[in-house]
Protein backbone atom coordinates (compact mmCIF):
# COMPACT_ATOMS: atom_id res chain seq x y z
CA UNK A 1 0.00 0.00 0.00
CA UNK A 2 2.77 2.35 0.92
CA UNK A 3 4.50 1.62 -2.40
CA UNK A 4 1.30 2.24 -4.35
CA UNK A 5 0.78 5.51 -2.53
CA UNK A 6 4.29 6.61 -3.39
CA UNK A 7 3.75 5.82 -7.08
CA UNK A 8 0.49 7.73 -7.07
CA UNK A 9 2.22 10.74 -5.54
CA UNK A 10 4.93 10.63 -8.21
CA UNK A 11 2.31 10.40 -10.96
CA UNK A 12 0.40 13.35 -9.53
CA UNK A 13 3.56 15.47 -9.26
CA UNK A 14 4.56 14.54 -12.82
CA UNK A 15 1.08 15.38 -14.11
CA UNK A 16 1.09 18.73 -12.31
CA UNK A 17 4.54 19.56 -13.73
CA UNK A 18 3.43 18.74 -17.28
CA UNK A 19 0.23 20.73 -16.79
CA UNK A 20 2.22 23.70 -15.48
CA UNK A 21 4.58 23.60 -18.44
CA UNK A 22 1.62 23.41 -20.82
CA UNK A 23 -0.14 26.34 -19.19
CA UNK A 24 3.11 28.32 -19.17
CA UNK A 25 3.66 27.67 -22.86
CA UNK A 26 0.06 28.69 -23.56
CA UNK A 27 0.53 31.91 -21.61
CA UNK A 28 3.76 32.65 -23.46
CA UNK A 29 2.03 31.97 -26.76
CA UNK A 30 -0.75 34.38 -25.82
CA UNK A 31 1.85 37.06 -25.10
CA UNK A 32 3.53 36.66 -28.49
CA UNK A 33 4.03 40.07 -30.11
CA UNK A 34 2.91 40.14 -33.72
CA UNK A 35 3.42 42.55 -36.57
CA UNK A 36 1.00 42.86 -39.47
CA UNK A 37 2.22 42.71 -43.05
CA UNK A 38 -0.08 43.70 -45.92
CA UNK A 39 -0.19 41.14 -48.72
CA UNK A 40 0.62 42.40 -52.20
CA UNK A 41 0.15 40.74 -55.57
CA UNK A 42 2.55 37.82 -55.92
CA UNK A 43 3.16 37.38 -52.17
CA UNK A 44 3.12 33.92 -50.57
CA UNK A 45 3.78 32.54 -47.11
CA UNK A 46 6.99 31.05 -48.50
CA UNK A 47 8.06 34.54 -49.59
CA UNK A 48 7.25 36.05 -46.19
CA UNK A 49 9.22 33.27 -44.48
CA UNK A 50 12.19 34.00 -46.73
CA UNK A 51 11.99 37.76 -46.08
CA UNK A 52 11.36 37.75 -42.35
CA UNK A 53 12.78 34.40 -41.20
CA UNK A 54 15.40 34.00 -43.95
CA UNK A 55 14.17 30.46 -44.58
CA UNK A 56 11.22 29.81 -46.95
CA UNK A 57 10.72 26.32 -45.51
CA UNK A 58 9.65 27.88 -42.18
CA UNK A 59 6.37 29.18 -43.61
CA UNK A 60 4.29 26.93 -41.26
CA UNK A 61 5.58 29.02 -38.34
CA UNK A 62 3.86 32.05 -39.87
CA UNK A 63 0.78 30.09 -40.96
CA UNK A 64 0.29 28.99 -37.35
CA UNK A 65 -0.75 32.53 -36.40
CA UNK A 66 -2.99 33.10 -39.44
CA UNK A 67 -5.15 29.96 -39.64
CA UNK A 68 -8.37 31.88 -38.98
CA UNK A 69 -7.68 34.22 -41.92
CA UNK A 70 -5.86 31.92 -44.34
CA UNK A 71 -7.83 28.77 -45.15
CA UNK A 72 -5.43 27.65 -47.88
CA UNK A 73 -1.78 28.21 -46.89
CA UNK A 74 -0.78 28.17 -50.55
CA UNK A 75 -3.17 30.99 -51.45
CA UNK A 76 -3.13 34.41 -49.83
CA UNK A 77 -4.91 37.36 -51.37
CA UNK A 78 -3.80 40.98 -51.82
CA UNK A 79 -4.81 43.36 -48.99
CA UNK A 80 -4.82 40.55 -46.40
CA UNK A 81 -3.09 41.38 -43.11
CA UNK A 82 -0.69 38.55 -42.32
CA UNK A 83 0.64 38.33 -38.76
CA UNK A 84 4.33 37.58 -38.23
CA UNK A 85 5.68 36.84 -34.71
CA UNK A 86 8.27 39.42 -33.73
CA UNK A 87 10.14 36.78 -31.76
CA UNK A 88 10.86 34.84 -34.95
CA UNK A 89 12.35 37.78 -36.80
CA UNK A 90 16.03 37.83 -37.50
CA UNK A 91 18.01 40.92 -36.58
CA UNK A 92 17.31 42.82 -39.79
CA UNK A 93 15.02 45.69 -38.87
CA UNK A 94 14.76 48.14 -41.77
CA UNK A 95 15.16 48.72 -45.51
CA UNK A 96 16.36 51.79 -47.38
CA UNK A 97 13.39 52.85 -49.50
CA UNK A 98 14.57 56.22 -50.83
CA UNK A 99 17.94 57.74 -51.65
CA UNK A 100 18.89 61.09 -53.10
CA UNK A 101 22.47 61.98 -53.97
CA UNK A 102 25.22 60.78 -51.59
CA UNK A 103 24.11 58.30 -48.92
CA UNK A 104 26.47 55.91 -47.11
CA UNK A 105 26.03 52.87 -44.84
CA UNK A 106 28.33 51.12 -42.39
CA UNK A 107 27.85 47.57 -41.19
CA UNK A 108 28.03 46.69 -37.52
CA UNK A 109 31.62 46.33 -36.33
CA UNK A 110 33.13 47.80 -39.51
CA UNK A 111 34.87 51.14 -39.98
CA UNK A 112 34.44 51.69 -43.72
CA UNK A 113 31.44 53.50 -45.15
CA UNK A 114 29.98 52.12 -48.38
CA UNK A 115 27.64 53.62 -50.94
CA UNK A 116 24.02 52.88 -50.06
CA UNK A 117 21.71 51.34 -52.64
CA UNK A 118 17.94 51.24 -52.84
CA UNK A 119 16.27 48.34 -50.97
CA UNK A 120 19.42 47.66 -48.97
CA UNK A 121 18.56 45.79 -45.77
CA UNK A 122 19.81 47.25 -42.50
CA UNK A 123 20.56 45.29 -39.34
CA UNK A 124 20.88 46.13 -35.68
CA UNK A 125 23.81 48.47 -34.98
CA UNK A 126 24.20 49.40 -38.68
CA UNK A 127 24.78 53.06 -39.48
CA UNK A 128 23.44 55.26 -42.25
CA UNK A 129 24.55 58.79 -43.09
CA UNK A 130 23.64 61.45 -45.63
CA UNK A 131 26.04 64.00 -47.07
CA UNK A 132 25.41 67.55 -48.28
CA UNK A 133 22.23 68.06 -50.34
CA UNK A 134 21.28 64.41 -49.77
CA UNK A 135 18.50 62.53 -48.01
CA UNK A 136 17.41 58.99 -47.20
CA UNK A 137 14.24 57.23 -46.04
CA UNK A 138 14.41 53.98 -44.09
CA UNK A 139 11.40 51.76 -43.41
CA UNK A 140 11.22 49.46 -40.40
CA UNK A 141 9.63 46.02 -40.68
CA UNK A 142 6.64 47.25 -38.65
CA UNK A 143 6.07 50.03 -41.18
CA UNK A 144 7.57 53.09 -39.45
CA UNK A 145 9.39 55.39 -41.88
CA UNK A 146 12.24 57.65 -40.77
CA UNK A 147 13.35 60.46 -43.06
CA UNK A 148 16.91 61.72 -42.72
CA UNK A 149 17.84 65.24 -43.75
CA UNK A 150 21.19 66.24 -45.19
CA UNK A 151 24.42 65.81 -43.20
CA UNK A 152 22.77 63.36 -40.81
CA UNK A 153 24.04 60.20 -39.12
CA UNK A 154 21.99 57.55 -37.29
CA UNK A 155 22.67 54.13 -35.80
CA UNK A 156 19.86 51.54 -35.62
CA UNK A 157 19.55 50.34 -32.03
CA UNK A 158 16.43 48.20 -31.46
CA UNK A 159 15.38 47.79 -27.84
CA UNK A 160 13.26 44.68 -27.31
CA UNK A 161 12.23 44.97 -30.95
CA UNK A 162 11.18 48.59 -30.41
CA UNK A 163 11.90 50.89 -33.32
CA UNK A 164 14.79 52.91 -31.95
CA UNK A 165 17.55 54.93 -33.57
CA UNK A 166 20.45 56.92 -32.23
CA UNK A 167 20.83 60.30 -33.90
CA UNK A 168 24.46 61.41 -33.79
CA UNK A 169 24.23 64.44 -36.08
CA UNK A 170 21.85 66.24 -38.40
CA UNK A 171 18.10 65.76 -38.23
CA UNK A 172 15.36 63.21 -38.81
CA UNK A 173 11.60 63.20 -39.03
CA UNK A 174 9.62 60.32 -37.58
CA UNK A 175 6.25 59.24 -36.22
CA UNK A 176 6.54 56.34 -33.78
CA UNK A 177 10.27 55.68 -33.47
CA UNK A 178 12.16 56.34 -30.26
CA UNK A 179 15.18 58.61 -30.79
CA UNK A 180 18.32 58.56 -28.66
CA UNK A 181 20.77 61.48 -28.67
CA UNK A 182 23.83 62.51 -26.69
CA UNK A 183 21.74 64.79 -24.49
CA UNK A 184 18.24 63.29 -24.40
CA UNK A 185 15.69 60.61 -25.24
CA UNK A 186 12.78 61.43 -27.53
CA UNK A 187 9.67 59.25 -27.05
CA UNK A 188 6.48 59.77 -29.09
CA UNK A 189 3.25 59.09 -27.20
CA UNK A 190 1.46 56.25 -28.97
CA UNK A 191 -2.20 55.85 -28.06
CA UNK A 192 -5.48 55.12 -29.89
CA UNK A 193 -6.92 58.26 -28.30
CA UNK A 194 -4.13 60.53 -29.57
CA UNK A 195 -3.25 61.70 -33.06
CA UNK A 196 -0.41 59.80 -34.68
CA UNK A 197 2.73 61.80 -33.88
CA UNK A 198 4.74 63.67 -36.48
CA UNK A 199 7.91 65.23 -35.11
CA UNK A 200 11.41 66.30 -36.04
CA UNK A 201 14.54 65.81 -33.96
CA UNK A 202 17.62 67.89 -34.68
CA UNK A 203 21.12 67.92 -33.18
CA UNK A 204 22.68 71.36 -32.87
CA UNK A 205 26.42 72.00 -33.01
CA UNK A 206 26.68 72.10 -29.21
CA UNK A 207 24.91 68.68 -28.97
CA UNK A 208 21.62 70.26 -27.91
CA UNK A 209 18.61 68.14 -28.87
CA UNK A 210 15.87 70.20 -30.50
CA UNK A 211 12.41 68.63 -30.95
CA UNK A 212 9.56 70.16 -32.98
CA UNK A 213 6.13 68.50 -32.85
CA UNK A 214 3.74 68.96 -35.78
CA UNK A 215 1.12 66.38 -34.73
CA UNK A 216 0.36 64.41 -31.58
CA UNK A 217 2.48 64.52 -28.42
CA UNK A 218 6.14 63.71 -27.83
CA UNK A 219 8.11 63.35 -24.58
CA UNK A 220 11.60 64.81 -24.23
CA UNK A 221 13.60 63.17 -21.42
CA UNK A 222 16.91 64.41 -20.04
CA UNK A 223 18.66 64.30 -16.66
CA UNK A 224 15.82 62.23 -15.23
CA UNK A 225 13.17 64.83 -16.11
CA UNK A 226 10.40 64.45 -18.67
CA UNK A 227 8.66 67.22 -20.62
CA UNK A 228 5.66 66.58 -22.87
CA UNK A 229 5.66 68.62 -26.07
CA UNK A 230 2.16 69.07 -27.53
CA UNK A 231 1.25 69.63 -31.15
CA UNK A 232 2.49 72.96 -32.52
CA UNK A 233 5.21 73.34 -29.87
CA UNK A 234 8.93 72.76 -29.56
CA UNK A 235 11.50 72.20 -26.82
CA UNK A 236 15.19 71.52 -26.44
CA UNK A 237 17.53 69.77 -24.04
CA UNK A 238 21.08 71.04 -23.77
CA UNK A 239 23.85 68.60 -22.93
CA UNK A 240 23.75 67.76 -19.18
CA UNK A 241 20.65 69.93 -18.64
CA UNK A 242 16.97 69.14 -18.11
CA UNK A 243 14.54 69.82 -20.98
CA UNK A 244 13.29 73.37 -21.35
CA UNK A 245 9.65 74.38 -21.13
CA UNK A 246 7.91 73.93 -24.52
CA UNK A 247 7.27 77.04 -26.57
CA UNK A 248 5.02 77.56 -29.58
CA UNK A 249 6.56 76.98 -32.99
CA UNK A 250 7.27 80.28 -34.79
CA UNK A 251 4.62 81.20 -37.37
CA UNK A 252 5.22 80.13 -40.98
CA UNK A 253 6.19 82.54 -43.77
CA UNK A 254 3.21 84.59 -44.93
CA UNK A 255 2.60 83.68 -48.56
CA UNK A 256 -0.30 86.13 -48.80
CA UNK A 257 2.16 88.89 -47.97
CA UNK A 258 4.33 87.65 -50.80
CA UNK A 259 1.40 87.99 -53.16
CA UNK A 260 0.82 91.58 -51.98
CA UNK A 261 4.48 92.39 -52.53
CA UNK A 262 4.28 91.03 -56.04
CA UNK A 263 1.31 93.28 -56.74
CA UNK A 264 3.55 96.29 -55.99
CA UNK A 265 5.96 95.43 -58.79
CA UNK A 266 6.18 97.89 -61.73
CA UNK A 267 3.61 97.19 -64.41
CA UNK A 268 4.75 95.12 -67.35
CA UNK A 269 5.24 96.86 -70.72
CA UNK A 270 1.97 97.39 -72.52
CA UNK A 271 1.30 95.08 -75.42
CA UNK A 272 -0.31 95.89 -78.69
CA UNK A 273 -3.86 95.02 -79.60
CA UNK A 274 -4.77 91.34 -79.25
CA UNK A 275 -1.58 90.71 -77.26
CA UNK A 276 -2.47 89.37 -73.81
CA UNK A 277 -0.10 87.87 -71.21
CA UNK A 278 -1.52 85.94 -68.26
CA UNK A 279 0.43 86.64 -65.06
CA UNK A 280 1.30 83.60 -62.95
CA UNK A 281 2.69 83.79 -59.42
CA UNK A 282 5.21 80.96 -59.42
CA UNK A 283 7.59 79.55 -56.83
CA UNK A 284 10.53 81.80 -57.70
CA UNK A 285 8.39 84.95 -57.67
CA UNK A 286 6.88 84.02 -54.31
CA UNK A 287 10.31 83.67 -52.74
CA UNK A 288 11.27 87.11 -54.00
CA UNK A 289 8.01 88.53 -52.70
CA UNK A 290 8.79 87.30 -49.18
CA UNK A 291 11.48 90.00 -48.93
CA UNK A 292 13.64 87.47 -47.10
CA UNK A 293 16.70 89.70 -46.78
CA UNK A 294 14.71 92.35 -44.86
CA UNK A 295 13.11 89.80 -42.55
CA UNK A 296 16.50 88.22 -41.97
CA UNK A 297 17.85 91.46 -40.55
CA UNK A 298 14.83 92.24 -38.39
CA UNK A 299 13.96 88.84 -36.97
CA UNK A 300 17.29 87.04 -36.75
CA UNK A 301 16.45 84.48 -39.42
CA UNK A 302 19.39 82.29 -40.36
CA UNK A 303 18.00 80.86 -43.57
CA UNK A 304 14.87 79.92 -45.45
CA UNK A 305 14.06 76.19 -45.55
CA UNK A 306 12.45 75.16 -48.84
CA UNK A 307 11.05 71.70 -49.61
CA UNK A 308 9.68 70.52 -52.96
CA UNK A 309 8.00 67.11 -53.24
CA UNK A 310 6.13 65.04 -55.78
CA UNK A 311 3.34 64.34 -53.26
CA UNK A 312 1.34 66.59 -50.91
CA UNK A 313 2.41 64.51 -47.88
CA UNK A 314 6.09 65.23 -48.66
CA UNK A 315 7.12 61.60 -48.51
CA UNK A 316 8.96 61.94 -51.82
CA UNK A 317 11.03 65.10 -51.43
CA UNK A 318 12.89 66.10 -54.59
CA UNK A 319 14.39 69.34 -53.27
CA UNK A 320 15.36 70.25 -49.73
CA UNK A 321 17.30 73.50 -49.62
CA UNK A 322 18.42 75.97 -46.99
CA UNK A 323 18.78 79.38 -48.57
CA UNK A 324 20.73 82.23 -47.01
CA UNK A 325 19.52 84.52 -49.77
CA UNK A 326 16.85 84.31 -52.43
CA UNK A 327 19.50 84.85 -55.10
CA UNK A 328 20.89 81.40 -54.25
CA UNK A 329 17.80 79.58 -55.46
CA UNK A 330 17.87 77.90 -58.83
CA UNK A 331 15.24 75.26 -59.34
CA UNK A 332 16.71 72.00 -60.55
CA UNK A 333 15.40 70.40 -63.70
CA UNK A 334 12.44 68.22 -62.82
CA UNK A 335 10.52 65.69 -64.91
CA UNK A 336 7.11 66.74 -66.16
CA UNK A 337 4.39 66.53 -63.53
CA UNK A 338 2.76 68.25 -60.56
CA UNK A 339 4.91 69.24 -57.58
CA UNK A 340 4.21 70.59 -54.10
CA UNK A 341 6.27 73.03 -52.07
CA UNK A 342 6.41 74.60 -48.63
CA UNK A 343 8.80 76.88 -46.77
CA UNK A 344 9.77 77.71 -43.20
CA UNK A 345 12.11 80.08 -41.38
CA UNK A 346 15.10 78.77 -39.43
CA UNK A 347 16.42 81.20 -36.83
CA UNK A 348 19.93 81.80 -35.50
CA UNK A 349 19.22 79.56 -32.48
CA UNK A 350 18.22 76.73 -34.90
CA UNK A 351 14.52 77.04 -34.00
CA UNK A 352 12.40 76.40 -37.07
CA UNK A 353 8.97 77.85 -37.75
CA UNK A 354 5.95 75.91 -38.90
CA UNK A 355 5.82 75.16 -42.59
CA UNK A 356 3.76 77.40 -44.81
CA UNK A 357 0.56 76.04 -46.39
CA UNK A 358 1.37 73.60 -49.17
CA UNK A 359 1.30 75.10 -52.66
CA UNK A 360 1.71 73.34 -55.99
CA UNK A 361 3.15 73.99 -59.42
CA UNK A 362 3.30 72.03 -62.64
CA UNK A 363 6.36 71.27 -64.73
CA UNK A 364 5.77 70.87 -68.45
CA UNK A 365 8.88 70.66 -70.60
CA UNK A 366 7.24 69.43 -73.80
CA UNK A 367 7.53 72.18 -76.45
CA UNK A 368 4.31 73.42 -78.05
CA UNK A 369 3.20 72.18 -81.45
CA UNK A 370 4.35 74.39 -84.34
CA UNK A 371 3.67 74.04 -88.07
CA UNK A 372 4.88 76.46 -90.75
CA UNK A 373 2.94 75.97 -93.97
CA UNK A 374 4.62 78.80 -95.86
CA UNK A 375 7.32 79.29 -97.02
CA UNK A 376 8.76 75.85 -97.72
CA UNK A 377 12.37 74.84 -97.11
CA UNK A 378 14.75 76.07 -99.89
CA UNK A 379 11.90 77.75 -101.71
CA UNK A 380 12.89 80.44 -104.23
CA UNK A 381 10.88 83.61 -103.79
CA UNK A 382 10.74 85.88 -106.88
CA UNK A 383 9.89 88.88 -104.74
CA UNK A 384 11.30 91.05 -101.97
CA UNK A 385 8.49 90.00 -99.60
CA UNK A 386 7.42 86.56 -98.38
CA UNK A 387 4.24 85.47 -96.61
CA UNK A 388 4.84 83.48 -93.41
CA UNK A 389 1.90 81.52 -92.09
CA UNK A 390 1.29 78.50 -89.91
CA UNK A 391 -0.29 77.19 -86.75
CA UNK A 392 0.68 76.58 -83.10
CA UNK A 393 -0.97 75.55 -79.84
CA UNK A 394 -3.60 77.80 -78.35
CA UNK A 395 -2.31 80.48 -75.99
CA UNK A 396 1.25 80.54 -77.33
CA UNK A 397 3.32 83.59 -78.21
CA UNK A 398 4.79 83.51 -81.73
CA UNK A 399 7.77 85.48 -82.98
CA UNK A 400 9.05 85.59 -86.53
CA UNK A 401 12.67 86.73 -86.78
CA UNK A 402 12.37 87.96 -83.15
CA UNK A 403 9.31 90.09 -83.90
CA UNK A 404 6.13 89.16 -82.04
CA UNK A 405 3.12 88.63 -84.28
CA UNK A 406 -0.61 88.18 -83.76
CA UNK A 407 -2.00 84.67 -83.13
CA UNK A 408 -5.75 84.06 -83.32
CA UNK A 409 -7.85 81.93 -80.95
CA UNK A 410 -7.21 78.79 -83.02
CA UNK A 411 -3.44 79.26 -82.95
CA UNK A 412 -3.19 80.43 -86.58
CA UNK A 413 -0.71 83.16 -87.46
CA UNK A 414 0.25 85.18 -90.55
CA UNK A 415 2.78 87.90 -91.32
CA UNK A 416 4.89 89.29 -94.16
CA UNK A 417 8.69 89.45 -93.97
CA UNK A 418 10.95 91.63 -96.10
CA UNK A 419 13.78 89.74 -97.82
CA UNK A 420 17.20 90.71 -99.06
CA UNK A 421 18.36 89.47 -102.43
CA UNK A 422 19.94 86.05 -102.07
CA UNK A 423 19.73 83.58 -99.22
CA UNK A 424 17.53 84.32 -96.19
CA UNK A 425 16.61 82.44 -93.00
CA UNK A 426 13.11 82.74 -91.58
CA UNK A 427 12.98 81.77 -87.86
CA UNK A 428 9.57 81.06 -86.34
CA UNK A 429 9.43 80.62 -82.55
CA UNK A 430 6.44 79.59 -80.43
CA UNK A 431 6.55 79.87 -76.62
CA UNK A 432 3.88 78.48 -74.28
CA UNK A 433 2.88 79.82 -70.85
CA UNK A 434 5.40 77.51 -69.14
CA UNK A 435 8.29 78.96 -71.12
CA UNK A 436 8.73 75.94 -73.39
CA UNK A 437 9.86 76.90 -76.87
CA UNK A 438 9.46 75.31 -80.31
CA UNK A 439 11.49 76.66 -83.24
CA UNK A 440 11.14 76.10 -86.98
CA UNK A 441 13.62 77.55 -89.45
CA UNK A 442 13.20 77.92 -93.20
CA UNK A 443 16.10 78.58 -95.56
CA UNK A 444 14.81 80.39 -98.62
CA UNK A 445 16.28 82.44 -101.48
CA UNK A 446 15.04 85.73 -102.87
CA UNK A 447 15.66 85.89 -106.64
CA UNK A 448 15.10 88.51 -109.34
CA UNK A 449 11.73 88.18 -111.07
CA UNK A 450 12.12 86.66 -114.56
CA UNK A 451 12.07 89.35 -117.29
CA UNK A 452 9.52 88.48 -119.91
CA UNK A 453 10.60 89.07 -123.59
CA UNK A 454 8.29 90.73 -126.09
CA UNK A 455 7.64 87.46 -127.91
CA UNK A 456 7.29 85.48 -124.74
CA UNK A 457 4.66 87.84 -123.35
CA UNK A 458 1.79 89.84 -124.79
CA UNK A 459 3.85 90.84 -127.88
CA UNK A 460 3.05 87.70 -129.81
CA UNK A 461 -0.67 88.12 -129.15
CA UNK A 462 -0.57 91.72 -130.43
CA UNK A 463 1.31 90.67 -133.57
CA UNK A 464 -1.15 87.90 -134.35
CA UNK A 465 -4.04 90.31 -133.82
CA UNK A 466 -2.60 92.91 -136.24
CA UNK A 467 -1.93 90.29 -138.89
CA UNK A 468 -5.51 89.06 -138.60
CA UNK A 469 -6.87 92.61 -139.08
CA UNK A 470 -4.67 93.20 -142.15
CA UNK A 471 -5.70 89.89 -143.67
CA UNK A 472 -9.39 90.65 -143.21
CA UNK A 473 -8.94 94.11 -144.77
CA UNK A 474 -7.24 92.69 -147.86
CA UNK A 475 -9.92 90.12 -148.37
Amino acid sequence: MWLMGKKATILIITFMAILSLFLLSQAQEERVELIEVTVKKGDTLHKFAEIYLRDPSRWPEIYKYNKELVKNPHLILPAMKIKVPVGLLKDEIADIIRIRNKVRTRKRGESEWERAVLRMRLFSEDGIRTLSDSLAHIKFIKGEIIRLGENSLVILRPEEKEETVELLSGELRASEAKVLTASAIVEPQISPTLAKPDFKTKIKKDKTTLVSVYKGKVDLISQGERVTIPEGFMSQAKLDYAPEKPIALPPPPDLDQAKEELAKKPAAPELGEQEVVEEEINLEETLVGLDFSEKKRRLGIKYLHLQVASDPEFMDIVEDKRLKSIAEYQRRKLPDGEYFWRISYVYEDEFESKYSPVRSFTVVTTPPGLEVSSPQEREKIPDEFVKVKGRTDEGCIVRVNDKRIYVDEEGKFFTVVHLTLGKNIITVQSEDEKGNVAIVKRKIEAVHPKKRSFWGGPGIAITIGLMAIILISVL
